[in-house]
């Protein structure tokens, strides 16, 4: 009995074998990994895996297929059944070891790692909250207490998240180099002033950093590769490469699910262990379930507003909800408790896993389709979610918000604006199917869209110049902008009173856009789909109204209004932007599919109806 036993653990525990002595190359396609060797010959060196459970393909959960059954059924048999560990440590070849010195030997200065570091926490995970502080500091401490393991090349003896660390340390270098001022220090001492400069290196740090991941990476997911993922679909993201970043997020999730991040787990206290560590279990636990909420938002927001399948289904997640508190960024000295504030800086991701999961909803309703019965889940999804958001503290609702506590937690502003870009955004998309032919729909979706824009245009009033790359500050302004400029097309001139503002709304996005079109290219392509809108709604109401009407009237009222205040005096004067900006004809394009991310179905299509061209069917 013990030898079954032992063989089935053995078959969930999985062991890997290399070949040896040899030359690596980079993976064509289609394969994992090859080498030549010192004669020349090309031959495959992917992981040989000598376990059941590998060869097969069985979740490494212990749950759920009929391999775990089986190892759950011996083990009540017989309690002295092999550890189950799947093996937090594995054999490295001596090419590998050379190899990954080479690799973590380009990593900066220690300056410029903490300057960047800096930077990425203030002017992005402040407020975004994409990686915990708390934890990416001892992830940080960890590393650099093995470095004498590394530099004497005993990587066997340092735990697989702590060897792929350099990894997301690169990772998150190169975001920091995204969004890095000029006049930074590490700016100055890796000498990238100009932005060309910095967006090179900052490229090349990512290409460190996925050279580190594939070589002590492949087969071995841990917490610090899905982090990694994570930021390279962020980094991806903020390059216009929305499509790229999709696939990133993919793999992703399925390395967290392999990690069992969307199951719950529970922790309890061992005979003799300290309470401080189980206290450290419990905190790393709740950061593990933080970072499954972040890629379950990811995955819900690319399917509503990208068109893409969703990677996860909420059947599959048993994991329990974080806890509304603050990490502490140094010592856990009692357990995750709601703070008595009544809030938190995590509150604002919370209330975003909560809109996701009526995406969810919304999708399995069939909402998305203009049909009668998707229809009639439209306005109690939509009631559902502003209720969700009129119940946020005060101090995070987008509309008449308590500014009081913004002194204190500098990172209220830009999250309470962003629930409210997010919100509008999704009651767009929930309306959009049905826009076409349901007046009161148009009529919600035109309003969300235009709030989004409004939305959008304060954060920009907050942003410094180094943060325009940044793809949620155009994205949602390219989005709302499309869905206005169909609907106007379609059913000049919308809902009655609102052809003005959409105009006003529509030339404010163009302008932001330009401005922020140096640092993003998704924003340039974005400048010219939305001029180019623009110009065919000008021109085909020109074609209805004639001078003096109250439509020509509203026109001029709208126009006249804060246009100044923006600096388009000069894009205004004839009635339309600029003529530099309107040298293109009417064409969705590749570039702007791939940077946005969107399916490419959705392209535009001359025989279509000006509807379908943005993803909705009248």
């Amino acid at each position: 009995m013990v030898s079954v036993l032992n063989s089935v653990s053995s078959s969930i525990a999985p062991k890997v074998t290399r070949s040896t002595s040899v030359i690596r190359g980079p993976s064509p396609p289609g394969s994992s990994t090859w080498e030549r060797t010192q004669d020349g010959e090309i031959v495959d060196s992917s992981p040989v895996h000598s376990d059941l459970a590998d060869q097969v393909g069985y979740s490494n959960i212990t749950i759920g297929n009929a391999l775990s059954s089986l190892h759950d059924s011996l083990l009540r048999v017989d309690g002295n059944i092999a550890s189950t560990n799947h093996g937090s440590k594995n054999a490295i070849s001596e090419h590998i070891r050379e190899k990954y010195q080479k690799l973590i030997g380009q990593l900066p200065e220690n300056d410029v790692v903490t300057d960047l570091v800096n930077i990425f926490f203030t002017e992005l995970n402040d407020w975004a909250l994409v990686i915990e502080q708390h934890f990416f500091n001892k992830a940080l401490s960890a590393w650099d207490s093995a470095s004498g393991f590394i530099a004497s090349g005993r990587l066997n003896q340092i735990q697989n998240d702590t060897i792929q660390f350099p990894a997301l340390l690169f990772q998150l270098l190169a975001v920091g180099l995204q969004i890095s001022p000029p006049e930074s220090k590490s700016s100055k001492l890796l000498f990238v002033d100009g932005s060309g400069a910095r967006e090179n290196l900052s490229f090349r740090y990512s290409q460190l950093a996925t050279s580190l991941m594939e070589l002590i990476g492949k087969n071995r997911p841990t917490v610090t590769s899905v982090q990694h993922n994570f930021l390279l679909g962020l980094w991806l993201k903020n390059r216009s490469q929305g499509t790229e970043s999709w696939r990133v997020l993919n793999s992703a999730v399925r390395q967290a699910q392999d990690l069992g991040l969307h199951r719950e787990t529970k922790v309890f206290q061992s005979p003799g262990e300290e309470f401080t560590d189980v206290l450290a279990r419990i905190w790393y636990g709740e950061y593990k379930r933080r970072l499954w909420v972040s890629l379950f938002i990811w995955d819900s927001h690319m399917a509503i507003m990208l068109g893409r399948p969703r990677i996860i289904h909420r059947s599959d997640c048993t994991v329990p909800t974080p806890t509304d508190c603050d990490i502490p960024t140094y010592a856990l000295t009692r357990i995750p408790m709601p703070s008595s504030s009544g809030f938190s800086s995590y509150t604002y991701q919370l209330f975003n896993y909560a809109l996701s999961h009526k995406i969810h909803e919304m999708l399995s309703l069939n909402s998305v389709t203009s049909n009668i019965r998707g229809y009639q889940n439209v306005q109690r999804l939509e009631n559902e979610v502003l209720f969700m958001m009129n119940g946020l503290p005060a101090c995070l609702r987008p509309y008449n918000p308590d500014l009081s506590w913004d002194e204190s937690y500098p990172y209220l502003p830009l999250q309470r604006l962003q629930i409210g870009v997010v919100v509008n955004a999704y009651i767009t998309a929930l309306h959009r199917p049905h826009a076409g032919i349901q007046p009161l729909s148009r009529e919600a979706g035109v309003k969300a869209a235009v709030d989004t824009l409004e939305f959008q245009q304060r954060q920009f009033e907050m942003l410094k110049p180094h943060q325009y790359r940044i793809y949620g500050f155009s994205f949602f302004t390219i989005n709302a902008g499309l869905f206005l400029s169909a609907i106007t097309l379609d059913h000049a001139p919308g809902p009655q009173g609102m052809l003005g503002t959409i105009l006003d709304v529509l030339r404010k996005a163009i302008y932001r856009l330009t401005i922020m079109q140096e640092q993003s290219a998704m924003a340039k392509s974005g400048v010219e789909i939305l001029t180019q809108c623009l110009n065919a709604i000008t021109a085909f109401v020109d074609n209805i109204y004639t001078p003096g009407t109250s439509f020509q009237k509203e026109i001029a009222q709208n126009e006249r209004k804060e246009i100044d205040m923006l600096g388009m005096s000069a894009h205004l004067q004839d009635g339309s932007v600029g003529s530099e900006l309107l040298s293109h004809g009417l064409d969705f394009n590749a570039t702007m599919l791939e940077s946005m991310g969107l399916i490419p179905d959705l392209m535009l299509d001359p025989s279509l109806g000006s509807s379908e061209w943005f993803g909705f069917t009248v």
